[in-house]
């Protein structure tokens, strides 16, 4: 007696899935894979459990036969009349498709040549089906890795000693770009993140987005905030500094790849890194404030680092080789609009000392 081979077809997402009982598509099915078939039938099955189920279509050594699959399955379900008790296997699995609906659409009789190409188009038409959704789900996915992952252009801003700049970015953040200072950022954001870097001095007016933070990085700190203002200081060899204006910025080291928050800042906090030790105290958020404004406000500064800003805001250089007291701790208020000689007037007269302007360089000396 010939062996009479049937496709059963299941309706799933508006595709037709055809299996054939043939030896070629053997595999046994655990107790996960069953219910699973199950779920298939009552039409409950989960994005998930689909996806299990093109996994058992791509199994390399075959899939169960179908109609053995929905006899075991079949079988589980409990007999609604005398004859799916007493009933032979047929009858029982008749009667199961009958009431779920499952009826033969095709009846292979015959074997001829045709019928291994037809047998192979079958399954590659199950597998196109099950496939078509999470085709779509993974070029989704890939797409969105692809604009994280691939390599950002960043256009790269740079200042002179005695030039200021101000920058506004895709996102709408304004940044006020310090003398002898360089920034970098990217044309547009992409992605869930808005990183930009650092060398140097500016202040940042960053526009909310909750869903993109904002990251600066300069040199081994790192500022995140999702919408705020702030200030940063960071020169080659020179402590990092970070004063926050206004909102909260979450500030870390990261040193050797390890990342290390510091410090969560509110308005009127600052911090302080070098060499591997971060300090924190409060300043006057008007400091930063002014300083955008080409206003230098220094509150008990070192007398020498009072000079190093000069000498980028003026594009010269300061001789401090004859001054005593340099490391004096000193406050002022300048003007980066100010004539040089009238910010070295004040400044002298301020710290108790005397100088002399030749050309591009200025000599500082004790009174």
């Amino acid at each position: 007696m010939k062996k009479v081979s049937r496709a059963w077809v299941v309706t799933l997402k508006n595709c037709v899935y055809p299996f054939e009982d043939e030896e070629y598509f053997k595999v046994e099915l655990n107790k996960k894979d069953k219910e699973l078939i199950r779920k298939l039938i009552n039409g409950t099955a989960t994005k998930a459990e689909l996806e299990k189920l093109q996994q058992i279509i791509n199994t390399q050594q075959g899939r169960q036969v179908f109609d053995e699959v929905m006899d075991e399955v079949g079988g589980e379900f409990k007999a609604d009349s005398q004859a799916e008790k007493d009933g032979s296997a047929d009858d029982k699995l008749k009667l199961f498709k009958q009431r779920h609906n499952i009826e033969p659409q095709v009846s292979v009789i015959k074997i001829s040549p045709w019928r291994n190409i037809a047998r192979y188009a079958a399954i590659l038409l199950a597998i196109v089906c099950v496939s078509v959704y999470f085709i779509s789900k993974r070029n989704n996915s890939r797409q969105q890795l692809a604009a994280t992952s691939a390599p950002v252009k960043l256009i790269q801003y740079k200042t002179t000693r005695g030039q200021r700049a101000t920058i506004t970015l895709s996102d709408g953040s304004t940044i006020t770009l310090g003398p002898d200072s360089k920034f970098s950022y990217p044309e547009n954001f992409v992605s869930n993140r808005r990183d930009v870097y650092l060398q140097g001095e500016a202040f940042f007016e960053v526009a909310k987005d909750a869903q993109k933070p904002f990251t600066v990085h300069s040199y081994e700190l790192e500022t995140r905030v999702v919408g705020t203002s702030f200030k940063i200081d960071a020169f080659k060899n020179d402590p990092l500094e970070v004063s926050v204006v206004t909102g909260k910025v979450r500030v870390s080291s990261v040193v050797n790849g390890l990342k290390k928050q510091l410090a969560t800042m509110l308005p009127g906090d600052h911090i302080s890194w070098y060499k591997g030790l971060s300090q924190t105290d409060k300043r006057d958020k008007n400091e930063s404030i002014a300083w955008a404004n080409n206003k230098l406000i220094f509150n008990k500064q070192e007398l020498s680092k009072i000079l190093t800003a000069l000498e980028r805001n003026y594009n010269v250089t300061i001789d401090k080789t004859k001054l005593s007291g340099a490391n004096e701790k000193i406050s002022v208020t300048l003007n980066g609009r100010w004539h040089l000689n009238r910010t070295m007037n004040v400044l002298a007269a301020t710290a108790g000392f005397k100088y002399k302007i030749e050309g591009r360089r200025v000599i500082v000396f004790s009174n």
